[in-house]
């Protein structure tokens, strides 16, 4: 039996069209805003990391970093690529 997936993944491969995130309207002030957002997600992920016990909130708190940190990267990359400054978005 094929996968229903299938098909769909093939077309979506097959179609080379790009996903539209929306970030490419934004100003740069409200990119700016969404970095320093998605900075302080990737923070507050980390500072719960360090404070939880339970193994299995720990895989999830690792899980939360992980994503939070590639959101973050990829703001960072995109405000770069549309040449907002970021120098006041620095981690710390």
């Amino acid at each position: 039996m094929k996968n229903p997936l299938s098909g769909l993944i093939g077309a979506i491969a097959s179609s080379g069209a790009e996903a539209d995130d929306g970030l490419s309207a934004k100003t740069p002030e409200s990119l700016l805003s969404d970095v320093e957002a998605a900075r302080q997600e990737w923070l507050n992920a980390k500072a719960y990391f360090d404070h939880v016990t339970d193994p299995d909130l720990i895989d999830m708190a690792i899980y939360s970093i992980e994503a939070a940190e590639k959101r973050y990267m990829y703001l960072l990359k995109v405000a770069r690529l549309q040449g907002v400054n970021l120098s006041s978005t620095s981690p710390h």
